[in-house]
Protein backbone atom coordinates (compact mmCIF):
# COMPACT_ATOMS: atom_id res chain seq x y z
CA UNK A 1 0.00 0.00 0.00
CA UNK A 2 1.33 3.82 -1.25
CA UNK A 3 1.78 5.99 0.60
CA UNK A 4 0.02 9.31 0.27
CA UNK A 5 2.21 11.94 1.50
CA UNK A 6 0.39 15.36 0.91
CA UNK A 7 2.16 18.72 -0.90
CA UNK A 8 2.69 20.84 2.41
CA UNK A 9 4.82 18.54 3.96
CA UNK A 10 6.80 17.83 1.44
CA UNK A 11 7.56 21.49 1.23
CA UNK A 12 8.51 21.26 5.07
CA UNK A 13 10.84 18.60 4.90
CA UNK A 14 12.68 19.99 1.80
CA UNK A 15 12.71 23.69 3.53
CA UNK A 16 14.31 22.11 6.89
CA UNK A 17 16.77 19.96 4.65
CA UNK A 18 17.65 23.24 3.08
CA UNK A 19 17.96 25.14 5.81
CA UNK A 20 20.63 22.20 7.65
CA UNK A 21 22.69 22.03 4.77
CA UNK A 22 22.84 26.16 4.11
CA UNK A 23 24.07 26.29 7.62
CA UNK A 24 26.38 23.55 7.57
CA UNK A 25 27.09 23.69 3.68
CA UNK A 26 29.55 25.53 1.78
CA UNK A 27 28.67 28.32 -0.73
CA UNK A 28 29.27 27.25 -4.41
CA UNK A 29 30.30 29.25 -7.31
CA UNK A 30 27.88 32.15 -9.16
CA UNK A 31 25.83 30.61 -11.92
CA UNK A 32 25.74 32.10 -15.39
CA UNK A 33 24.02 35.36 -16.21
CA UNK A 34 20.22 34.72 -17.52
CA UNK A 35 19.55 36.16 -20.93
CA UNK A 36 18.44 39.27 -21.57
CA UNK A 37 14.72 40.89 -21.76
CA UNK A 38 12.83 42.13 -24.87
CA UNK A 39 13.24 46.36 -24.92
CA UNK A 40 10.04 47.81 -23.40
CA UNK A 41 7.75 49.72 -25.62
CA UNK A 42 7.64 53.32 -25.99
CA UNK A 43 4.88 55.53 -25.23
CA UNK A 44 3.36 58.17 -27.47
CA UNK A 45 1.53 60.75 -26.62
CA UNK A 46 -0.55 62.86 -29.84
CA UNK A 47 -2.50 66.52 -29.04
CA UNK A 48 -5.35 67.56 -31.21
CA UNK A 49 -6.95 71.11 -31.29
CA UNK A 50 -10.35 71.02 -31.16
CA UNK A 51 -11.69 73.96 -33.22
CA UNK A 52 -14.51 76.73 -31.43
CA UNK A 53 -17.83 75.93 -33.25
CA UNK A 54 -17.05 71.90 -33.67
CA UNK A 55 -20.57 69.90 -33.28
CA UNK A 56 -19.84 67.99 -30.14
CA UNK A 57 -17.81 70.72 -28.29
CA UNK A 58 -18.92 73.33 -29.16
CA UNK A 59 -16.40 75.26 -27.13
CA UNK A 60 -13.44 73.61 -28.50
CA UNK A 61 -10.23 72.18 -26.47
CA UNK A 62 -8.04 69.57 -26.72
CA UNK A 63 -8.23 66.01 -27.42
CA UNK A 64 -5.44 63.96 -25.55
CA UNK A 65 -4.56 60.33 -27.06
CA UNK A 66 -1.84 57.81 -25.33
CA UNK A 67 -0.45 54.61 -26.53
CA UNK A 68 2.73 52.25 -27.16
CA UNK A 69 4.64 52.32 -30.17
CA UNK A 70 3.74 48.35 -31.03
CA UNK A 71 5.65 48.93 -34.48
CA UNK A 72 8.41 50.68 -33.49
CA UNK A 73 7.40 54.01 -36.45
CA UNK A 74 7.24 56.98 -34.01
CA UNK A 75 3.67 57.20 -34.94
CA UNK A 76 0.44 56.47 -32.49
CA UNK A 77 -1.51 55.04 -34.99
CA UNK A 78 -5.37 54.31 -34.98
CA UNK A 79 -4.60 50.61 -33.57
CA UNK A 80 -1.86 51.93 -30.85
CA UNK A 81 -3.82 54.12 -29.01
CA UNK A 82 -4.96 52.43 -25.65
CA UNK A 83 -6.78 55.72 -23.70
CA UNK A 84 -8.31 59.14 -25.33
CA UNK A 85 -9.00 62.17 -22.87
CA UNK A 86 -10.71 65.45 -24.06
CA UNK A 87 -10.29 68.76 -22.09
CA UNK A 88 -12.83 70.85 -23.34
CA UNK A 89 -12.40 74.95 -23.07
CA UNK A 90 -14.43 77.00 -20.99
CA UNK A 91 -16.75 78.95 -21.72
CA UNK A 92 -15.67 82.71 -21.50
CA UNK A 93 -16.15 84.32 -18.02
CA UNK A 94 -17.47 87.88 -17.40
CA UNK A 95 -15.74 90.50 -18.58
CA UNK A 96 -13.51 92.44 -14.93
CA UNK A 97 -13.73 95.42 -14.37
CA UNK A 98 -11.14 97.93 -16.39
CA UNK A 99 -8.27 98.59 -14.01
CA UNK A 100 -6.86 102.58 -13.32
CA UNK A 101 -4.69 104.69 -15.32
CA UNK A 102 -1.39 104.44 -14.92
CA UNK A 103 0.78 107.27 -14.09
CA UNK A 104 2.22 109.03 -17.43
CA UNK A 105 5.79 108.40 -18.21
CA UNK A 106 8.06 111.36 -18.41
CA UNK A 107 8.84 112.63 -21.92
CA UNK A 108 11.86 110.33 -24.15
CA UNK A 109 14.57 112.65 -25.23
CA UNK A 110 14.26 113.50 -29.17
CA UNK A 111 17.09 111.40 -31.26
CA UNK A 112 18.96 114.16 -33.78
CA UNK A 113 20.69 113.09 -36.40
CA UNK A 114 23.35 115.23 -38.98
CA UNK A 115 24.51 113.87 -42.35
CA UNK A 116 27.37 115.30 -43.80
CA UNK A 117 28.41 114.85 -47.63
CA UNK A 118 32.08 113.35 -47.55
CA UNK A 119 33.81 114.74 -50.95
CA UNK A 120 36.31 112.52 -52.53
CA UNK A 121 39.81 112.64 -51.22
CA UNK A 122 42.87 110.43 -50.29
CA UNK A 123 40.83 108.61 -47.52
CA UNK A 124 37.72 108.37 -49.03
CA UNK A 125 38.34 108.05 -53.08
CA UNK A 126 34.83 107.66 -53.66
CA UNK A 127 33.40 110.08 -51.41
CA UNK A 128 30.44 109.40 -49.08
CA UNK A 129 28.24 110.75 -45.86
CA UNK A 130 28.81 111.08 -42.18
CA UNK A 131 26.27 110.10 -40.41
CA UNK A 132 26.24 111.35 -36.94
CA UNK A 133 23.34 110.93 -34.29
CA UNK A 134 22.65 111.17 -31.14
CA UNK A 135 19.41 112.49 -27.94
CA UNK A 136 19.04 116.05 -27.49
CA UNK A 137 19.79 116.86 -24.12
CA UNK A 138 19.38 119.50 -23.63
CA UNK A 139 16.37 120.11 -25.98
CA UNK A 140 17.56 123.03 -27.74
CA UNK A 141 16.97 121.13 -31.36
CA UNK A 142 20.20 121.14 -32.08
CA UNK A 143 22.86 118.00 -32.03
CA UNK A 144 25.77 119.65 -29.77
CA UNK A 145 29.25 117.68 -30.00
CA UNK A 146 28.87 116.61 -26.13
CA UNK A 147 25.49 114.41 -27.67
CA UNK A 148 27.21 112.46 -30.09
CA UNK A 149 26.99 109.02 -29.16
CA UNK A 150 26.75 107.63 -33.17
CA UNK A 151 29.59 108.66 -35.51
CA UNK A 152 29.63 106.30 -38.55
CA UNK A 153 30.92 106.98 -42.31
CA UNK A 154 29.44 105.37 -45.54
CA UNK A 155 31.63 105.18 -48.39
CA UNK A 156 30.41 105.28 -51.76
CA UNK A 157 30.80 102.04 -53.76
CA UNK A 158 32.67 102.07 -57.10
CA UNK A 159 30.60 103.09 -59.78
CA UNK A 160 28.86 100.14 -61.24
CA UNK A 161 29.26 99.31 -65.17
CA UNK A 162 26.21 100.59 -67.27
CA UNK A 163 22.64 99.49 -67.56
CA UNK A 164 21.18 98.30 -70.55
CA UNK A 165 19.16 101.08 -71.93
CA UNK A 166 15.31 100.59 -70.77
CA UNK A 167 13.14 100.31 -74.11
CA UNK A 168 11.68 103.47 -75.00
CA UNK A 169 8.11 104.80 -73.57
CA UNK A 170 5.19 105.14 -75.69
CA UNK A 171 3.86 108.65 -77.59
CA UNK A 172 2.31 110.84 -75.04
CA UNK A 173 -1.25 111.97 -76.29
CA UNK A 174 -1.04 115.41 -78.31
CA UNK A 175 -1.35 118.27 -76.12
CA UNK A 176 -4.64 120.68 -76.48
CA UNK A 177 -2.88 123.73 -78.76
CA UNK A 178 -2.40 126.60 -76.76
CA UNK A 179 -3.73 130.23 -77.15
CA UNK A 180 -1.40 132.37 -79.23
CA UNK A 181 0.53 135.31 -77.47
CA UNK A 182 -0.48 138.91 -79.05
CA UNK A 183 1.31 142.26 -78.38
CA UNK A 184 -0.37 145.44 -79.82
CA UNK A 185 2.00 148.60 -80.06
CA UNK A 186 0.79 151.75 -80.28
CA UNK A 187 1.96 155.40 -79.62
CA UNK A 188 1.27 156.80 -76.42
CA UNK A 189 0.36 160.56 -76.72
CA UNK A 190 1.73 162.97 -74.26
CA UNK A 191 -0.02 162.62 -70.58
CA UNK A 192 -0.01 160.68 -67.33
CA UNK A 193 1.32 158.26 -68.96
CA UNK A 194 3.91 159.33 -70.75
CA UNK A 195 4.85 163.00 -69.82
CA UNK A 196 7.13 163.06 -73.42
CA UNK A 197 5.32 160.66 -75.07
CA UNK A 198 6.24 156.99 -76.39
CA UNK A 199 5.01 153.42 -77.03
CA UNK A 200 1.96 151.79 -75.26
CA UNK A 201 2.90 148.40 -75.27
CA UNK A 202 -0.34 145.40 -74.62
CA UNK A 203 0.11 141.98 -74.57
CA UNK A 204 -2.30 138.98 -73.60
CA UNK A 205 -3.84 135.88 -74.85
CA UNK A 206 -5.94 135.55 -78.17
CA UNK A 207 -8.77 134.62 -76.27
CA UNK A 208 -11.57 134.80 -79.12
CA UNK A 209 -8.75 133.40 -81.49
CA UNK A 210 -9.83 136.28 -84.01
CA UNK A 211 -5.86 137.62 -84.05
CA UNK A 212 -6.86 140.64 -82.68
CA UNK A 213 -5.95 141.51 -79.21
CA UNK A 214 -8.53 143.45 -77.62
CA UNK A 215 -9.10 145.36 -74.69
CA UNK A 216 -10.60 142.44 -72.75
CA UNK A 217 -7.96 140.13 -73.24
CA UNK A 218 -5.11 142.90 -72.18
CA UNK A 219 -2.96 141.16 -69.32
CA UNK A 220 -0.21 143.18 -69.31
CA UNK A 221 0.63 146.97 -70.49
CA UNK A 222 3.66 148.95 -70.18
CA UNK A 223 4.89 151.86 -71.24
CA UNK A 224 7.41 152.93 -73.39
CA UNK A 225 7.93 156.61 -72.48
CA UNK A 226 10.27 158.89 -74.76
CA UNK A 227 13.67 160.51 -72.66
CA UNK A 228 13.87 164.34 -72.04
CA UNK A 229 15.63 166.55 -74.13
CA UNK A 230 19.10 166.37 -73.14
CA UNK A 231 21.54 168.95 -72.92
CA UNK A 232 23.39 170.00 -76.70
CA UNK A 233 26.70 167.96 -76.52
CA UNK A 234 30.26 169.79 -77.51
CA UNK A 235 30.93 169.47 -81.42
CA UNK A 236 32.99 166.39 -81.84
CA UNK A 237 35.83 166.29 -83.87
CA UNK A 238 35.77 165.59 -87.27
CA UNK A 239 36.59 162.23 -88.19
CA UNK A 240 38.64 160.61 -91.07
CA UNK A 241 37.06 160.20 -94.05
CA UNK A 242 35.78 156.73 -94.70
CA UNK A 243 36.70 154.80 -98.01
CA UNK A 244 33.73 153.57 -100.47
CA UNK A 245 32.77 150.31 -100.65
CA UNK A 246 32.14 148.78 -103.91
CA UNK A 247 29.46 145.66 -105.16
CA UNK A 248 30.55 144.21 -108.66
CA UNK A 249 28.58 141.76 -109.88
CA UNK A 250 28.75 139.05 -112.78
CA UNK A 251 26.82 136.58 -114.54
CA UNK A 252 28.57 133.04 -113.88
CA UNK A 253 27.64 129.65 -115.68
CA UNK A 254 28.04 126.47 -114.19
CA UNK A 255 30.23 125.99 -111.48
CA UNK A 256 31.23 124.24 -108.30
CA UNK A 257 29.86 126.82 -106.79
CA UNK A 258 26.54 127.25 -108.58
CA UNK A 259 25.72 123.89 -110.79
CA UNK A 260 22.88 125.74 -112.78
CA UNK A 261 24.84 128.94 -112.90
CA UNK A 262 24.11 132.33 -111.00
CA UNK A 263 25.24 135.59 -110.39
CA UNK A 264 28.69 136.42 -108.51
CA UNK A 265 28.80 139.04 -105.58
CA UNK A 266 31.77 140.78 -104.20
CA UNK A 267 31.90 143.22 -101.79
CA UNK A 268 34.96 145.37 -101.29
CA UNK A 269 36.69 148.65 -100.02
CA UNK A 270 37.96 151.14 -102.11
CA UNK A 271 40.85 151.81 -100.04
CA UNK A 272 43.05 154.09 -102.80
CA UNK A 273 39.58 155.58 -103.40
CA UNK A 274 40.08 154.35 -107.94
CA UNK A 275 36.50 153.28 -107.49
CA UNK A 276 37.82 150.01 -108.65
CA UNK A 277 38.68 146.76 -106.99
CA UNK A 278 42.76 146.01 -107.11
CA UNK A 279 43.15 142.57 -105.66
CA UNK A 280 42.34 140.52 -102.92
CA UNK A 281 42.93 143.47 -100.24
CA UNK A 282 40.44 145.16 -101.03
CA UNK A 283 37.53 142.25 -100.75
CA UNK A 284 35.42 142.04 -98.35
CA UNK A 285 33.38 138.85 -99.18
CA UNK A 286 32.17 137.04 -102.05
CA UNK A 287 29.04 135.73 -102.57
CA UNK A 288 26.97 133.42 -105.30
CA UNK A 289 22.97 133.70 -105.82
CA UNK A 290 22.48 130.58 -107.55
CA UNK A 291 19.79 129.41 -110.17
CA UNK A 292 17.10 127.21 -108.76
CA UNK A 293 17.28 123.67 -110.00
CA UNK A 294 14.11 123.32 -112.40
CA UNK A 295 11.30 121.88 -111.10
CA UNK A 296 8.65 119.44 -112.42
CA UNK A 297 6.13 120.89 -114.65
CA UNK A 298 3.01 122.58 -112.55
CA UNK A 299 -0.39 121.19 -112.82
CA UNK A 300 -2.41 123.46 -115.36
CA UNK A 301 -3.78 126.28 -113.54
CA UNK A 302 -7.53 127.92 -113.23
CA UNK A 303 -8.67 129.86 -115.33
CA UNK A 304 -6.72 133.72 -115.59
CA UNK A 305 -7.97 136.61 -114.16
CA UNK A 306 -6.88 139.14 -116.48
CA UNK A 307 -4.18 140.23 -114.26
CA UNK A 308 -6.18 141.12 -111.55
CA UNK A 309 -4.84 141.31 -108.14
CA UNK A 310 -7.46 140.52 -105.13
CA UNK A 311 -6.90 139.61 -101.59
CA UNK A 312 -9.29 137.40 -99.38
CA UNK A 313 -11.41 138.53 -96.78
CA UNK A 314 -9.03 141.33 -94.22
CA UNK A 315 -10.24 140.57 -90.49
CA UNK A 316 -10.96 144.06 -88.96
CA UNK A 317 -7.74 144.94 -86.64
CA UNK A 318 -9.90 146.69 -84.20
CA UNK A 319 -6.27 147.82 -82.67
CA UNK A 320 -5.16 149.41 -85.86
CA UNK A 321 -7.69 152.41 -86.00
CA UNK A 322 -6.47 155.87 -85.12
CA UNK A 323 -8.32 159.07 -85.08
CA UNK A 324 -7.18 161.41 -87.77
CA UNK A 325 -5.01 163.71 -87.62
CA UNK A 326 -3.96 163.31 -83.63
CA UNK A 327 -2.96 159.21 -84.44
CA UNK A 328 -4.77 158.00 -80.67
CA UNK A 329 -7.36 155.24 -80.32
CA UNK A 330 -10.57 155.68 -81.79
CA UNK A 331 -13.15 156.84 -78.73
CA UNK A 332 -17.19 157.30 -79.73
CA UNK A 333 -16.36 160.96 -79.82
CA UNK A 334 -14.07 160.51 -82.89
CA UNK A 335 -15.28 162.43 -85.91
CA UNK A 336 -12.24 160.45 -88.50
CA UNK A 337 -10.69 156.72 -88.06
CA UNK A 338 -8.17 155.55 -90.33
CA UNK A 339 -6.49 151.87 -90.89
CA UNK A 340 -3.84 151.86 -93.04
CA UNK A 341 -2.75 147.97 -94.40
CA UNK A 342 0.82 147.46 -96.65
CA UNK A 343 -0.97 146.10 -100.07
CA UNK A 344 2.83 146.43 -102.17
CA UNK A 345 1.03 145.59 -105.37
CA UNK A 346 -0.36 149.23 -105.66
CA UNK A 347 2.42 150.74 -107.74
CA UNK A 348 2.66 154.46 -109.08
CA UNK A 349 0.94 152.46 -112.30
CA UNK A 350 -1.63 151.42 -110.84
CA UNK A 351 -2.52 154.94 -109.08
CA UNK A 352 -2.22 156.35 -112.37
CA UNK A 353 -3.70 154.02 -115.21
CA UNK A 354 -5.16 150.99 -112.62
CA UNK A 355 -8.41 150.66 -110.38
CA UNK A 356 -8.40 149.91 -106.80
CA UNK A 357 -12.39 148.25 -105.76
CA UNK A 358 -12.53 147.73 -101.89
CA UNK A 359 -15.77 146.08 -100.48
CA UNK A 360 -16.72 145.66 -96.92
CA UNK A 361 -19.03 143.50 -94.68
CA UNK A 362 -20.45 143.64 -91.40
CA UNK A 363 -19.94 139.79 -90.66
CA UNK A 364 -19.25 136.92 -92.04
CA UNK A 365 -22.47 136.23 -94.18
CA UNK A 366 -23.52 139.90 -94.25
CA UNK A 367 -23.96 141.53 -97.65
CA UNK A 368 -20.92 143.13 -99.47
CA UNK A 369 -20.75 146.87 -100.35
CA UNK A 370 -18.68 148.85 -102.48
CA UNK A 371 -16.97 151.92 -101.43
CA UNK A 372 -17.87 154.41 -101.00
CA UNK A 373 -20.54 153.86 -98.89
CA UNK A 374 -23.00 155.71 -96.64
CA UNK A 375 -25.01 154.24 -93.96
CA UNK A 376 -26.70 155.46 -90.74
CA UNK A 377 -25.74 153.39 -87.39
CA UNK A 378 -29.18 153.95 -85.86
CA UNK A 379 -32.50 155.48 -87.09
CA UNK A 380 -32.49 157.67 -84.23
CA UNK A 381 -29.54 159.28 -84.23
CA UNK A 382 -28.68 162.77 -86.39
CA UNK A 383 -25.52 161.95 -87.89
CA UNK A 384 -24.26 158.81 -90.81
CA UNK A 385 -21.46 157.35 -91.01
CA UNK A 386 -19.06 157.53 -94.51
CA UNK A 387 -17.01 154.27 -95.09
CA UNK A 388 -14.60 155.45 -97.57
CA UNK A 389 -10.61 154.34 -98.88
CA UNK A 390 -7.67 156.19 -100.21
CA UNK A 391 -4.67 154.49 -102.21
CA UNK A 392 -0.53 155.34 -102.07
CA UNK A 393 2.34 153.46 -103.17
CA UNK A 394 2.07 150.61 -101.18
CA UNK A 395 -0.45 151.38 -98.92
CA UNK A 396 -4.54 151.02 -99.07
CA UNK A 397 -6.24 153.17 -96.09
CA UNK A 398 -9.82 152.31 -95.08
CA UNK A 399 -11.39 155.31 -93.66
CA UNK A 400 -14.61 156.31 -91.59
CA UNK A 401 -16.09 159.40 -91.35
CA UNK A 402 -18.98 161.00 -89.15
CA UNK A 403 -20.98 163.25 -91.13
CA UNK A 404 -23.52 165.04 -89.09
CA UNK A 405 -23.00 166.51 -85.14
CA UNK A 406 -22.01 163.95 -82.43
CA UNK A 407 -23.47 166.33 -80.00
CA UNK A 408 -27.12 166.11 -80.86
CA UNK A 409 -26.27 161.91 -80.18
CA UNK A 410 -27.66 160.03 -77.33
CA UNK A 411 -24.23 159.21 -74.91
CA UNK A 412 -24.80 155.64 -75.73
CA UNK A 413 -24.34 155.79 -79.33
CA UNK A 414 -21.37 154.60 -80.85
CA UNK A 415 -19.99 156.44 -83.26
CA UNK A 416 -16.79 155.35 -85.21
CA UNK A 417 -16.44 152.37 -82.47
CA UNK A 418 -19.65 150.54 -83.97
CA UNK A 419 -17.69 149.77 -86.69
CA UNK A 420 -13.65 150.09 -86.14
CA UNK A 421 -13.98 147.62 -82.76
CA UNK A 422 -16.68 145.55 -84.50
CA UNK A 423 -14.45 142.11 -84.62
CA UNK A 424 -16.71 140.65 -87.50
CA UNK A 425 -16.29 143.51 -89.97
CA UNK A 426 -14.12 142.67 -93.03
CA UNK A 427 -12.68 144.03 -96.09
CA UNK A 428 -11.61 143.18 -98.96
CA UNK A 429 -9.64 144.71 -102.20
CA UNK A 430 -9.28 144.47 -105.96
CA UNK A 431 -6.41 146.03 -107.97
CA UNK A 432 -6.91 145.79 -111.87
CA UNK A 433 -4.20 147.26 -113.92
CA UNK A 434 -4.73 149.05 -117.21
CA UNK A 435 -7.72 151.82 -118.11
CA UNK A 436 -8.09 155.24 -116.40
CA UNK A 437 -8.62 156.41 -112.40
CA UNK A 438 -11.73 159.01 -111.74
CA UNK A 439 -12.10 158.84 -108.11
CA UNK A 440 -11.38 155.50 -108.13
CA UNK A 441 -13.95 154.07 -110.87
CA UNK A 442 -12.70 153.15 -113.86
CA UNK A 443 -14.68 155.35 -116.88
CA UNK A 444 -16.03 152.39 -119.25
CA UNK A 445 -17.68 150.38 -116.57
CA UNK A 446 -19.90 151.82 -113.21
CA UNK A 447 -19.37 148.80 -111.18
CA UNK A 448 -21.96 150.72 -108.41
CA UNK A 449 -24.57 148.46 -110.93
CA UNK A 450 -23.37 145.41 -110.23
CA UNK A 451 -23.10 142.81 -107.28
CA UNK A 452 -19.75 141.67 -106.04
CA UNK A 453 -20.20 138.32 -107.63
CA UNK A 454 -21.18 140.02 -110.71
CA UNK A 455 -18.03 141.86 -110.63
CA UNK A 456 -16.22 138.73 -109.64
CA UNK A 457 -17.81 137.18 -112.49
CA UNK A 458 -17.13 139.81 -114.93
CA UNK A 459 -13.35 139.72 -113.59
CA UNK A 460 -12.48 136.19 -113.95
CA UNK A 461 -12.38 135.88 -110.38
CA UNK A 462 -13.79 133.26 -107.94
CA UNK A 463 -16.06 134.87 -104.89
CA UNK A 464 -14.03 134.91 -101.59
CA UNK A 465 -16.24 133.12 -98.56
Amino acid sequence: MKRKISHLGCIVMLSIVLAIACKKGVVGEEGPDGTSGKDGLNSLVKVTTIPVGDPTYPTGGQKIQVGLDINNNKILDLSEIQTTEVIINGRNGASGTNGTNGTNGTDGLKSLAIVKKIDSSLTYPTGGIEVQAGLDRNKDGQLNPDEIESDEIIVNGPKGDAGTNGTNGTNGTNGIDGLKSLVNITNEPIGVNCPTGGLRIASGLDLSKNYTLETTEETSVKYVCNGIKGDKGDAGTNGTNGHNSIVETTTVGASAECPTGGIKIVVAIDNNDNKVIDGPDDILSTKYVCNGIQGPKGDKGDPGTANVIYSNWIKNDTAAWKQEPLGIPVFYRAYRAAWPIYVPAITNDIIDKGIVLVYFRESHTGPKKLLPYTQAVYTSVKYSIDHLFEVKTDTLTFKLAIIGDLGLAAPSDPGLTYFSKNNNLEYQYFIIPGGTLTGARKISIDYTKYSYEEVCKMLGIKPKE
